[in-house]
């Protein structure tokens, strides 16, 4: 590896004779590990959109994800909840127990936020 980064040396200061590393904002020297860094920057790119894309919700089935909402609602994860419960709803607009538990996440963050503020101010 080394000697392939010698070789782009030599062939840079062979066009580049008379440029010094002043005039550019990288000197030419720097361009392989440039090039090194951006595939870098691609590759953690690349993974971290998939990861994001993979946390998103699949399930097409609406009985499962409403049973996946009530279950996070029970366990007290709200948020969760209320991302199946909205999910469940675009699938299926008119389910009503999905809408009922849309209304009880929302009411559940809600009150958690106003009993953090509450304990804000006493504590």
């Amino acid at each position: 590896m080394i000697k392939f980064e010698n070789r782009i040396n030599k062939i840079i200061d062979s066009l580049y004779p008379e440029y010094s590393s002043e005039v550019f904002l990288y000197s030419p020297r720097q361009i392989p590990n440039l090039i090194k860094m951006t595939k870098k920057l691609v590759l953690l790119f690349f993974l971290v959109s998939t990861l994001a894309s993979s946390q998103q919700i699949t399930e097409t089935n609406t009985d499962s994800i409403y049973f996946k909402a009530l279950d996070f609602y029970k366990t007290q994860q709200f948020e969760k909840s209320l991302n199946y419960t909205n999910r469940g709803l675009d699938l299926a607009p008119a389910y009503h127990d999905i809408r009922i538990l849309r209304v009880r996440n929302s009411w559940a963050l809600e009150m958690n936020l106003t009993l953090q503020m509450i304990l804000n101010i006493f504590w």
